[in-house]
């Protein structure tokens, strides 16, 4: 990671994790799928991550909403908005763009939790 980043590249991140958290409240896994764009962390992390660019662009062709690498890597994970019924196609891309590298991987498709609950509040 770098010390300094440009203030394009900070404003871009913003910008697209505000667009990610809108996604969330509102539903919108597309408007999710936008906010999963980085140009601070990812461009320095894909360079360990042989084939990463083959994986996006196969995700996204198969009907990934996002891709982006899942937090310091070396996973990567692919947003899909379920009523496209698109998993299976988005996992089989992505092993390919893996294997066109020389990388042999593990797919798994995970659901999404049922969301954070209040258990208990704090009386005032």
């Amino acid at each position: 990671m770098p010390e300094h980043v440009k203030r394009s590249d900070a404003i871009h991140n913003i910008a697209h994790v505000a667009a990610f958290i809108a996604g969330v409240a509102l539903g919108d896994v597309s408007l999710m799928g936008k906010g999963m764009k980085d140009l601070i962390a990812e461009p320095y992390r894909a360079k360990l991550i042989p084939g990463l660019a083959d994986v996006k662009k196969n995700a996204i062709e198969a009907g990934a909403e996002g891709v982006t690498i899942s937090g310091a890597g070396p996973s990567v994970i692919a947003l899909v908005d379920s009523t496209k019924k698109v998993e299976e196609k988005v996992l089989k891309a992505m092993k390919e763009g893996f294997e066109k590298n020389g990388i042999k991987c593990k797919t798994m498709l995970a659901n999404p939790g049922p969301g954070a609950k209040i258990v208990r509040r704090k009386e005032k």
